[in-house]
């Protein structure tokens, strides 16, 4: 199915897969209507030059952790795209995923991207941010977390197509 552009890099629209994904994770993280999930999408093009599912499982991953965070009925997941952002002579969409939850714990902060031992306390695999950072990586994004009391705050500079003419859809 996601195969019809075979000769096409890598494309995906960032603010379409956030809708589609959205509607998923408020059936699955969001349903018990404690927590809330809200979008804030650009109206500038969020067409990203990667692939759809790397970009899938960094958000999922990321929203997961985000609302595994939040302790109290009330607590809310936002996610939010800004294009374009310009950095190091290349042209981003901007990504940030944050949450009202209690923070990263110290010990947790200091080896976010590495893959840690879990206690298995609450669900948390401890794979999933170096999982993230691994595809950020891959497609040479950049990643960047504020923790503190009043929540947690990733930034993602994810690579823009490049605006070589497109037009036509």
């Amino acid at each position: 199915q996601s195969d019809s552009s075979e000769g096409d890099t890598d494309r995906v629209d960032l603010n379409a897969e956030l809708k589609n994904l959205a509607r998923i994770l408020e059936d699955s993280l969001f349903s018990d209507g404690q927590h809330q999930l809200g979008l804030e999408l650009c109206d500038q093009p969020t067409t990203l030059q990667a692939g759809a599912a790397p970009i899938r499982q960094i958000i999922i991953n990321l929203v997961r952790n985000a609302a595994e965070s939040l302790p109290e009925p009330g607590g809310e997941v936002r996610l939010r795209t800004l294009a374009p952002v310009w950095q190091n002579g290349r042209t981003w969409v901007e990504l940030e995923i944050s949450d009202t939850g209690t923070g990263i714990p110290d010990a947790v902060r200091d080896r976010l991207f590495a893959p840690v031992q879990t206690t298995k306390g609450e669900g948390h695999s401890g794979l999933g941010l170096s999982i993230v950072k691994q595809l950020m990586d891959d497609m040479e994004g950049i990643i960047a977390c504020r923790t503190g009391p009043e929540g947690t705050s990733f930034r993602l500079l994810l690579p823009a197509a490049g605006h070589e003419n497109t037009e036509t859809d």
